[in-house]
């Protein structure tokens, strides 16, 4: 029995030996100065010089409501998603209509009045829409049809797939947002799904929430779209506004030959308006999209429209990098350099080749940012986007590297809102903190003290398994990196007691056992034999309570969770392992007496 303690007593120190090693972190990170901690806030990799060189990195974080920082909920607008779907998969259609032959007279997604997810198609002859149903019907099982009139068919993106869509836009979204926190360094951030269509995003010791607001917020879809020229229905419609004006330019080819550009010229507060007024007049296979106009500081902002395919050739999903650059010495404005992947770069290639001579836009969130010429076939993979506009040149390097940021990081899949927006002062952290740890303290040594006093040398003993518990409980969390909030604190809280209600049925089992007669040695053995399965069913039934939390909950509701389920298996190991191995060394003489 002797061997088996001394066996027990080695991996208790090996456990300690290593919960001391994995907690150096977290100890050293709660012991740096408030201008350290300011500096590893703003970028993590500060942290390591901190450290020695043995060392773990990862630590215990305080949550945002114990340093500070940026909480936001943000909505994700799906009907957009889907709609976007809906787009997608008409473009697709009216493709496969042209390659396989399939005379049609127009193929449209309607996008408005709350049909996002229709698609309609008007086939040229009866024969045309068998040929369709024979051939090409079984392609678009993400389609289902919603009605049929003539030779015009209705659909709608099918049920299954709008259900996806929906998911897959909120995965994606946070997927996105966390890979742009990531590139601002933020330590510890939380972003997680709240609901069907939210994602809440807390940034603690983030002292900067227009930063973060205007960086997350960005959807940065990025798109290129070729430019039709040749279609004038703008210089057909009768009923123009009297605030837009019809212009007409050109410009020059790389044959020599001029093309009109037929636009309207309005100001910037009538971009509603203006779809508004062109809704239903846009001939099908078309968008017009808006663009700002060049001007200068001081005078009326204006924009005007672009006619373009509504075929999207490329996107920013093809992108690979996006890094600020500068212009020439005698033009020295900044840009945004893009290259795109082996992909991408067969498909700029491809369109610039079959386009020469054609202006191609640069669609960056659903605003033509420019509309170059393509003078020749652009093969290297490249292409730069302006930072153009009436502001600063400070101005434009900071839209400049927002932008190459938000690209690298991806495109959000659809547009979001901010629905919920507060910053938590560090002031307030630091209170919080402080009267977090007062009450810690001030409940354990109650609980020590009470149990010092009602069993005595037995009580110290399951002090020292608390103790342990929190070590344990401590060296698993910053193992794992986690953040502690207040709730989080006070699952801790909550640990500590229900260790100490095993420890207390381990001793009254104990005491029974001692007034029965038994020896000392048979008394700890039977009060730890018939206490463990009482131990065990409690903390069971207290694991299935965190797990349901921790799954259905969010932010602190989650780090209470998370804290009481490390806490359920430190508490077991300790009380019934641990205090058990402090027993048998006070009696590995055979005593007849126990202090308790």
């Amino acid at each position: 029995m002797q061997n088996t303690v001394w066996i027990r007593l080695i991996v208790v120190v090996g456990l300690l030996g290593l919960a001391a090693y994995v907690m150096t972190p977290s100890v050293i990170y709660f012991g740096l100065s408030p201008d350290e901690t300011r500096e590893v806030q703003k970028d993590t990799a500060a942290f390591k010089k901190f450290l020695p060189s043995w060392a773990p990195e990862s630590h215990i974080v305080p949550g945002l409501d114990l340093q500070g920082g940026v909480h936001m909920v943000l909505g994700v607008d799906l009907d957009k998603a889907v709609s976007d779907r809906a787009r997608r998969v008409s473009n697709r259609l009216r493709t496969d209509l042209e390659e396989k032959k399939v005379a049609f007279t127009a193929v449209d997604h309607l996008g408005e009045e709350g049909k996002g997810d229709r698609v309609t198609a008007t086939f040229a002859t009866a024969e045309a829409l068998a040929t369709f149903d024979k051939d090409l019907a079984d392609n678009y099982a993400d389609l289902a049809e919603v009605s049929r009139s003539g030779q015009s068919v209705t659909w709608r993106v099918h049920p299954d797939w709008v259900a996806k869509v929906r998911t897959d836009a909120v995965d994606q979204t946070i997927k996105t947002i966390t890979n742009r926190i990531d590139k601002m360094h933020v330590t510890e951030p939380s972003i997680t799904k709240r609901g069907d269509d939210q994602v809440q995003v807390q940034l603690p010791g983030f002292a900067n929430p227009e930063e973060a607001k205007a960086l997350i917020g960005r959807t940065a879809q990025l798109e290129f779209q070729m430019c039709d020229d040749e279609n004038d229905f703008l210089t057909k419609l009768t009923d123009l506004p009297e605030w837009a004006k019809l212009e007409t330019s050109g410009y020059q080819r790389n044959n020599g030959a001029y093309a009109q550009d037929i636009y309207f010229d309005f100001p910037e507060d009538r971009l509603k308006d203006v779809s508004q007024y062109l809704l239903g007049k846009v001939p099908s296979g078309f968008d017009v999209k808006y663009g700002r106009l060049n001007s200068r500081p001081g005078e009326e902002v204006r924009w005007r429209t672009y006619t373009l395919k509504s075929d999207v050739n490329l996107t920013g999903d093809d992108l690979v990098n996006a890094q600020v650059a500068m212009g020439s010495p005698e033009q020295p404005q900044p840009y945004v350099s893009i290259e795109f992947s082996p992909t991408g770069r067969q498909l700029f290639g491809d369109l610039t080749t079959k386009n020469v001579g054609k202006r191609m836009a640069i669609v960056l969130e659903d605003v033509v940012d420019s509309a170059p010429v393509i003078n020749e076939p652009i093969t290297g993979g490249n292409a730069s986007i302006s930072m153009g506009g009436s502001r600063t040149r400070d101005e434009m390097i900071k839209d400049a590297n927002s932008l190459a940021l938000v690209l690298k990081a991806g495109a959000l899949p659809a547009p979001i809102t901010f629905r919920e927006e507060k910053t938590v002062g560090a002031s307030l952290g630091r209170d919080a903190l402080d009267a977090a740890k007062s009450a810690s303290m001030l409940g354990i040594l109650l609980v020590f003290g009470f149990l010092v006093l009602y069993y005595r040398v037995s009580g110290l003993i399951a002090c020292v398994g608390l103790v342990l518990n929190l070590v344990f409980i401590f060296a698993t969390l910053s193992w794992l990196g986690g953040t502690v909030t207040l709730p989080g604190i006070a699952g801790l809280l909550l640990t500590v007691g229900m260790a100490n209600d095993a420890n207390v049925l381990i001793n009254e089992r104990i005491r029974e056992d001692l007034r029965a007669g038994k020896t000392a040695r048979s008394a700890v053995e039977g009060g730890y034999s018939t206490a463990f399965s009482a131990i065990l069913d409690s903390n069971i039934t207290t694991a299935i309570a965190g797990i349901v939390l921790w799954q259905y909950g969010s932010g602190p509701i989650q780090n209470f969770a998370t804290t009481l389920l490390i806490g359920v298996v430190t508490t077991v190991f300790t009380a019934v392992f641990c205090t058990r191995i402090l027993f048998d060394l006070l009696l590995i003489k055979d005593r007849d007496t126990l202090s308790i």
